[in-house]
């Protein structure tokens, strides 16, 4: 059963890590929804990404993003209200 954590709001200065945000260990399945109107930009990786690195994906506001199981730390970059859900 699915696990949803409670909503987190982000501003637009440095990536998040969503693993630390929402206290879930790196190489959990999750689901990554993005609660705003603003399109954010989403990067895994085992260190905090630079402002300015082009390795991300873009987290459309209705377009949920599926992390699987095994990858590395999970950042968010963007303004808004986030949220996850567990696997």
């Amino acid at each position: 059963m699915a696990v949803t954590k409670d909503v987190q709001h982000i501003i637009t200065d440095k990536y998040y890590s969503l693993n630390t945000l929402f206290g879930v260990a790196a190489g959990t399945e999750i689901t990554v929804h993005n609660l705003s109107f603003n399109v954010m930009k989403l990067s895994i990786s085992a260190t905090q990404p630079l402002v300015d690195d082009d390795n991300w994906l873009l987290l459309y506001p209705t377009q949920p993003a599926i992390i699987t199981a095994g990858e590395a730390e999970v950042w968010v970059y963007g303004a808004g209200d986030i949220n996850i859900q567990e696997a």
